[in-house]
């Protein structure tokens, strides 16, 4: 098999890797918040009732756990919404 057919099929991997993170980190916020996975894209930390301190912290330690990570404070700060906690997930699996 040629480089440029092996580049072709790379790609779709990192993606499915990339939306198996992202499905995943849902199902565990929707669990921990206690809420359907459809909302938790809009959510925002305190600007939502179900996700106060100690529910970041339950979240945090549902994440290190789901993921085998361990997340430092610095970047746990930055986890803010659903798309900001993917990015760290996915910083802290491929570093």
């Amino acid at each position: 098999m040629d480089a440029a057919r092996r580049t072709s099929r790379a790609a779709p991997l990192e993606t499915t890797m990339e939306v198996n993170v992202r499905q995943r980190v849902t199902e565990i916020m929707a669990d921990v918040l206690d809420c359907p996975p459809t909302t938790v894209p809009t959510l925002r930390a305190g600007e939502s009732a179900a996700w106060d301190s100690v529910a970041a912290a339950s979240l945090l330690v549902a994440l290190e756990d789901a993921f085998d990570v361990m997340i430092e404070p610095d970047q746990a700060a930055t986890m803010t919404d659903l798309d900001r906690i993917v990015a760290v997930i996915e910083q802290v699996t491929h570093a």
